[in-house]
């Protein structure tokens, strides 16, 4: 059964309605309207149709007593139209409280001045997130279902500059854990000039682009090798290269001419270690030495220079060895296996630094007599001429 009611027939109905109050009325998709002409719609108990007029709600100054969920009112003190949940009076929010905007597919604070907390508290930051249970859960978690997905998180500079973006996160089947100094993940390579850092599951940590070298000293035209003179701390002359990440080692052109040295690239903390072996002979007449100078020894050095190599400050010192001639029932012992000093430090450098490794000797027969630098092994055996090296790594 349908029916309609001009608003005349409407003012009759709700006096009626009135008179009836205690009583129920009956009737199925009922409008009120000043359009005759209007349908009520099915699929509403009422239709409050017109083109030109709205329909007021009750206007009340505070909550009504009774309540039911649903229930519905003007409030003339907040100006707020408030609903009952069956619990509680809300505020159905206008568009000054709308606090979220969205549009491009993005969803942002309305004001752009706002600051977003996320559990408690105010925030102090755009983004500031709390966590107050005292659980050890992470407050934030990005994850990614993808076998070899990208899990991460980047940062970017809009004003440019020469690092504008970096990126972190898990990345590869492996979920290795990498910083680049690029917005995008990417699993890069080693000396790539992007990847910064790589965590693998094995627990080992590889820092990518910091100095890594190691410069050895092999056979040149001197027989004995490098000559080191006579209580002078003497430059080693490092020829070859096992490896130079940045190709910070200068190295020398022979074996007799340096300079050989290491140019800093980066400030930081480097771990320098090197090692050489003297051999006890005498270069003039080709012979062992059989009563070396006494107490004289051998040692190594770590030598710095702040300006360019013009000035050298000793920065630390390896082992003394001493080359004294042990003589027992009438037989030598010119410790020819045992003058390998060694040097293994720390050291504080800053991008522009320069750093060598000296050598020194004092056991020569004479002032005039340098002692020369063995470079294949000690056994005289053959094998990679790489026992004179030193090896510098940047570890922080």
């Amino acid at each position: 059964m349908k029916k309609k009611y001009t608003l005349m027939k409407a003012f009759s109905m709700l006096i009626l309605v009135a008179l009836l109050s205690s009583g129920n009325l009956f009737a199925q998709n009922t409008t009120i309207t000043d359009n005759s002409s209007h349908t009520a719609s099915t699929a509403a108990v009422l239709d409050v149709y017109s083109t030109t007029l709205g329909m007021l709600v009750p206007r009340l100054s505070s909550d009504p007593s009774s309540t039911a969920q649903g229930l519905l009112y003007y409030n003339t003190g907040s100006n707020f139209f408030r609903f009952h949940d069956g619990s509680n009076w809300n505020n159905i929010p206008i568009q000054s409280e709308i606090l979220w905007s969205s549009g491009g597919g993005t969803i942002a604070p309305k004001t752009v001045t706002d600051k977003v907390a996320i559990g408690h508290g105010a925030a102090s930051t755009w983004l500031h997130i709390f966590e107050g249970t005292g659980s050890n859960t992470p407050q934030v978690e990005l994850e990614n279902n993808q076998t070899n997905g990208y899990s991460g998180i980047s940062f970017t500079n809009t004003s440019g500059g020469p690092s504008s973006a970096y990126s972190a996160g898990l990345i590869g089947s492996d979920q290795t854990f990498i910083i680049r100094n690029t917005a995008g993940m990417s699993t890069g390579s080693q000396s790539d000039g992007f990847t910064m850092m790589k965590a693998y599951n094995s627990g080992i940590v590889d820092f990518d682009n910091q100095s890594r070298a190691r410069v050895y000293q092999s056979n040149g035209e001197d027989y004995f090798g490098q000559i080191i003179p006579f209580n002078s701390w003497t430059e080693v002359n490092f020829t070859n290269r096992s490896y130079d990440e940045h190709t910070e080692w200068t190295l020398a052109t022979s074996i007799s001419s340096g300079p050989s040295y290491f140019v800093v690239t980066q400030d930081g903390y480097y771990q320098v270690n090197s090692r050489i072996d003297f051999i006890l002979e005498d270069t003039e007449n080709h012979e062992e030495i059989h009563n070396p100078n006494y107490p004289g020894y051998v040692s190594i050095a770590i030598f710095v220079s702040t300006n360019n190599g013009s000035t050298w400050t000793m920065y630390a010192q390896g082992n003394k060895l001493q080359g004294a001639d042990n003589v027992t029932g009438g037989n030598w012992n010119d410790l020819r296996n045992n003058l390998a000093p060694n040097i293994s430090d720390v050291v504080k450098l800053n991008a522009g630094d320069y750093l060598d490794i000296r050598a020194y000797q004092n056991l020569g027969v004479s002032p005039n007599t340098g002692l020369p630098l063995r470079v294949i092994e000690q056994n005289g055996s053959g094998g990679n001429p790489t026992q004179i090296y030193v090896s510098i790594h940047k570890i922080s």
